[in-house]
């Protein structure tokens, strides 16, 4: 059996972004990596520990991530498996065409493998990821949690300038509460920034910004957590 995948989307500004939508699922060789391009973004899969990276074009990584499940209560992440296949193929939805990577974490033994997606759009600056979990054990599995993007990157989100200018701005889980506000990263409320369906980071040094935004929910919430730990303000 296979879990419903869940749907996020990010976009970089300045003309960057990348979404997070469904695509055709193939099962391809082992690679190195691969990499993804429009005259905007780039998109590389990193298919030997599973992660991948969004990049703006012929720019430094903004964002170098992996995908997660936590299934009985164990987080399985993309990085744990042995084994990664890449597939390459296109794709065509109501938002346009491009091309797109599957890649297929499996071999933890008695473990369901996670497949994930990624797309890049041809002519839209933005593009998307998919996470499912597919159970091929032969036994009943529960997913409690699905993890589009984990940072694991330094500094976890790299917009260009100085983190410490970095500035956050949270959705909150109905339109009135809590109020929408404006942090700067070290004026987390409670230690962290807590989006609940779409989160956007601004560094006022760069003008660059990261957006991520669910595009669908279907039995999970979608929430984005950014703790901010040892960043001292400049100004």
């Amino acid at each position: 059996m296979s879990k419903r995948p869940r749907r996020i989307v990010f976009k970089i500004g300045l003309g960057l972004g990348l979404g997070l939508v469904a695509g055709t699922l193939m099962v391809g060789l082992p690679v190195a990596a691969q990499q993804l391009a429009n005259d905007k973004l780039s998109l590389t899969i990193d298919s030997q520990n599973g992660s991948y990276q969004l990049a703006g074009r012929n720019g430094p990584p903004v964002l170098v991530a992996r995908v997660g499940a936590q299934v009985e209560h164990q987080w399985l992440r993309s990085s744990d498996y042995p084994i990664h296949r890449a597939s390459e193929s296109v794709f065509d939805d109501e938002l346009g065409s491009g091309r797109e990577v599957t890649v297929t974490c499996s071999g933890l033994d008695g473990k369901p493998d996670l497949i994930y997606v990624v797309q890049l759009y041809d002519h839209r600056p933005y593009g998307t990821v998919q996470v499912k979990v597919h159970n091929s054990t032969g036994k009943q599995a529960s997913v409690q949690a699905i993890r589009s993007v984990e940072a694991v990157g330094q500094p976890p989100v790299n917009l260009g300038g100085d983190p410490s200018t970095d500035r956050i701005l949270s959705d909150s889980f109905s339109e009135d509460w809590p109020d929408l506000k404006i942090y700067n990263l070290d004026q987390a409320p409670g230690g962290m920034h807590r989006g609940v369906g779409s989160q956007l980071i601004y560094n006022r040094d760069s003008g660059q910004s990261l957006f991520l935004g669910a595009l669908t929910s279907d039995r999970f919430l979608t929430v984005m957590h950014l703790r901010a730990e040892g960043v001292e303000r400049t100004n």
